[in-house]
């Protein structure tokens, strides 16, 4: 009988130990969130260097079943957890050679994974690795959909060459969910697209105390600031109807204006929206040019008013980079205090002046108006350059008059 060759045995003696290695399971405890249940049993887990599609799952019974992300909400072994998330993923690579090569796009797109929940409280930082080992980060409220920490990478193509420019984004977007704690509020920007650099960053944030930039009314959360704004107003008045003051040419006024205001903007989500209610005080002086209404008489007036303006705003902001560029609606409610407004007709012929309140009676300008405006605007960290474009009521009482006023600010606030 001729024997099998000796390297017949080694075949058969490392396959057996093969199949052994890839057939390997290695279940611990654990549990699986579905449908709002929780099921305990064991997971076949493994040290995952990235982020697992789909789990194995014994329950009590010993009956198995496989999920993936959106079959469950969250599984768990150990300490180590996992949320099923539905996002949208920006793509991006900080390898030159991977962002040239054709094919490649960074357009976003929307998927379901499974996150690891990295640093759990009142902000919940998450971490995903894709199956190209790119580390993507996510953050959000505790119990909200999370936001991607973005990096943006831009292709700038020079012929046969290409550069290559990194924005990080996440720096800025970190900021803004950190800035109500003094204690980490700067450090962001300076912060790594780093596992542990960025949960340091959220865990001093959760462990922060109470902050008065955070307020909650029911389960929803909201970020306050307030606010002293400045800058200037140019304002235009054009007179028509029964009145001298039709014909006479009224100049723009233009001085200076401020107050201060109220910011508030949900915490949730990419903070799109935001409301502001803010006070300015306006001082308003300017004087007619002369009307002749005929041989002998000559007609002259002065508006001079001060107005306190109550201002309410709803914004829309957009995210690029360092600025959050927003567009505004908003409507005001001017009152009017120390109204010296005069008109006066002169008679060259007797040398006689006569001066009455404007529009002839006492109470001719309107108390209160109304009006609305739009905005247009930056917000840089704390600062807000915002330029607005506002029409109010029309300053006289008279039905037969009208005299709308429009008004330009350009304002600078600072949050605080």
């Amino acid at each position: 009988m001729t024997k099998p060759p000796l390297s017949l045995f080694f075949l058969l003696f490392f396959g057996f130990f093969w199949m052994q290695a890839t057939g390997q399971v290695n279940y611990r405890d654990g549990y699986v969130v579905r449908n709002g249940d929780t099921i305990r049993g064991r997971i076949d887990y493994s040290d995952w260097l990235m982020t697992p599609h789909r789990i194995d799952f014994q329950d009590g019974t010993g009956k198995q079943a496989s999920f993936g992300p959106g079959e469950i909400s969250a599984f768990a072994v150990g300490d180590v957890v996992f949320r099923s998330w539905s996002v949208k993923l920006y793509p991006y690579s900080q390898d030159p050679a991977v962002v040239t090569a054709p094919g490649w796009s960074g357009a976003p797109h929307d998927t379901t994974v499974f996150m690891l929940v990295v640093t759990g409280g009142r902000l919940t930082l998450y971490s995903y690795r894709d199956g190209g080992d790119v580390p993507y980060f996510f953050i959000g409220w505790a119990g909200g959909k999370p936001e991607q920490l973005r990096i943006v990478i831009t292709i700038v193509r020079k012929g046969a060459e290409s550069d290559v420019l990194t924005n990080n984004l996440y720096q800025y977007q970190l900021a803004d969910f950190v800035k109500g704690c003094p204690a980490v509020a700067k450090r962001p920007v300076e912060v790594l697209y780093e596992e542990n650099a960025l949960s340091r960053v959220v865990s001093t944030y959760n462990q922060c105390g109470p902050s008065i930039a955070e307020t909650r009314k029911g389960r929803y959360r909201w970020l306050i600031h307030v606010l002293p704004i400045a800058g200037g107003l140019h304002s235009m008045v054009k007179m028509s109807g029964n009145t001298d003051a039709a014909y006479a040419g009224w100049p723009a006024f233009d001085g200076p204006t401020g107050g201060l205001g109220v910011f508030a903007q949900p915490s949730k989500g990419q903070r799109r929206l935001a409301i502001q209610a803010d006070v300015l005080y306006d001082h308003f002086s300017v004087s007619s040019g002369e009307y002749h209404k005929n041989y002998y008489q000559r007609f002259r007036a002065k508006l001079q008013y001060e107005e306190i303006k109550g201002n309410l705003q709803v914004r829309y902001y957009c995210l690029a980079g360092k600025t959050r560029p927003f567009v505004g609606l908003g409507i005001s409610n001017s009152l009017t205090i120390n109204n010296n407004s005069t008109q006066t007709l002169s008679d060259v012929g007797n040398a006689q002046n006569f001066r009455q309140p404007l529009f002839g009676s006492a109470d001719a300008i309107r108390m209160y108006r109304t009006g609305a405006f739009v905005s247009l605007g930056a917000q840089l960290r704390r600062w807000v350059l915002e330029g607005r474009a506002e029409q109010t009521q029309g300053l006289a009482g008279q039905s037969d008059i009208h005299a709308p006023v429009t008004n330009f600010y350009l304002l600078l606030g600072y949050m605080f």
